[in-house]
């Protein structure tokens, strides 16, 4: 027999048994599927009996807060017809106060049963009755003294009434808990039926699953598997790459007039005289500033994100840091009355090679939200470096330190994320755009650093 009979002999023989495989895996799946619906509906009604005894002990509360504000409510009156000291009668205003939402609760609770509805009914406008029977016995303690109190007492109405108020009360209590008791044999199976169903379910669903996989296993084709990820994976790329190249363009493209508004704003500055106009002209600068300054953001990180920031690195004197934080933040911060400082190490190198431009733009985000953030106190800025193994790379360190509003211990990770503020001062928080420490972060890993809050 040659090798093509053989191949075709194997593939016929593999043909029956995958029809077998895909029969099997119907069948499992199917009684797998039953076992699920048979247990919906067994929890289902196990938790409408749950529902109704979670009802009737919610009925049995209320009924008896409702009891309770009303022995309140006799107590703090027949404590006042004894002695005539109005203390004795903060009981029952405090539980008449409360009686009220406690019956409505109630009738809300019964709402849907009519029996039970038309007795709560009845006893809330009893009740009612019986605390303007204690008005009045209260009201002829105060003007005729303490035998006219007791002659209203002494008719027995106030006693009756509250007897009944009492026996009404108990066989509301009574009604919803005659219910469950009919239905707690039928629970209790239910609930037996749906261990079981749910056993045999779980069972059945795990044979099913470990069956499916091994089938899956035998029957698809792993390399169009990783086509499809490696598509979609390009796809991705392409997507976020193009979305990367329209922000950049969009944010160029608005620039150019937002530097327009600005330079004519402060052209027509000094043309205005009426306070009221340099008011608004002024707003106008403010709002072109902010949104300069977003779009510079989005720019900025939208180059970041396509990779296409480039660092240029020069010669540059280190201790130009502090001056350039004096020149660009002195005047805001003599502004706001804070102490501005700014050291540099003593054997600090003269020269290190590094992007003089990204470093400033680091540093005005990092010291200005300290200027922002802070209004009373100090801001100290330090430079200090570490001599590395090699003799040519040094680590240069810089610390901003504040005595602002501060900021939330879990926040300290994630204000390094794109859009995401602190939330400890909102006003001075609505000027920003949340990218300025995330933009800081991209930079100084580029430039082969770290920063930490």
């Amino acid at each position: 027999m040659s090798i093509e009979e053989c191949g075709s002999d194997m593939a016929m023989k593999r043909q029956p048994n995958r029809n077998v495989y895909k029969t099997v895996v119907v069948i499992w799946l199917t009684l797998s599927l039953g076992s699920v619906v048979v247990a919906t509906l067994t929890w289902h009604q196990l938790s409408e009996k749950l529902a109704s005894a979670r009802h009737a002990f919610d009925v049995e509360v209320s009924a008896q807060q409702v009891l309770k504000l009303l022995v309140d409510c006799e107590t703090g009156e027949r404590g006042f017809v004894i002695t005539g000291d109005e203390t004795f009668l903060e009981p029952m205003v405090a539980g008449e106060t409360n009686l009220t939402p406690e019956l409505d609760h109630l009738v809300d609770l019964v709402r849907k049963e009519p029996v039970m509805l038309r007795r709560v009914v009845a006893l809330r406008d009893g009740i009612a009755v019986l605390l303007d029977r204690f008005h009045s016995v209260n009201q002829a303690r105060r003007t005729q003294g303490l035998k006219a109190a007791q002659m209203i007492i002494a008719t027995g109405a106030s006693k009756n009434m509250l007897d009944k108020a009492r026996a009404d009360l108990d066989q509301i209590r009574q009604m919803p808990g005659h219910l469950v008791a009919a239905h707690l044999a039928a629970t209790r199976m239910q609930l037996l039926r749906a261990s079981l169903t749910s056993l045999v379910a779980g069972i059945l669903g795990i044979g099913a699953g470990l069956f499916a996989v091994w089938l899956s296993r035998v029957m698809l084709e792993q390399k169009e598997r990783e086509a499809a990820l490696v598509e979609a994976k390009l796809q991705a790329e392409r997507s976020s790459q193009e979305k990367t190249v329209f922000l950049a363009n969009m944010s160029h493209e608005i620039r150019t007039p937002m530097n327009s508004i600005l330079g004519f704003s402060e052209l027509l500055e000094g043309e205005l005289h009426e306070p009221k106009h340099r008011q608004y002209l002024k707003s106008i600068r403010s709002s072109a500033a902010s949104l300069l300054q977003l779009i510079n953001d989005i720019l900025d990180m939208s180059k970041i994100e396509a990779g296409v920031m480039e660092l240029k690195p020069e010669p540059t004197n280190p201790r130009e840091i502090c001056e350039f934080i004096q020149t660009v933040f002195a005047e805001s911060a003599i502004r706001k009355h804070i102490n501005l400082e700014c050291k540099c190490a003593e054997d600090l190198p003269r020269a290190l090679l590094l992007d003089r431009i990204r470093l400033r733009q680091i540093m005005v985000n990092l010291v200005g939200n300290a200027v922002k953030f802070t209004d009373q106190g100090s801001i100290n800025v330090r430079v200090n470096w570490e001599k590395e193994d090699s003799s040519s790379h040094i680590t240069l360190t810089i610390e901003v330190q504040d005595t602002g509003v501060g900021i939330p211990r879990d926040k300290l990770e994630s204000i390094f994320k794109p859009f995401v503020q602190a939330g400890a001062h909102r006003e001075k928080e609505k000027q920003g755009t949340g990218l300025g420490l995330s933009i800081v972060r991209r930079l100084t890993e580029t430039m082969g650093g770290t920063i930490t809050a």
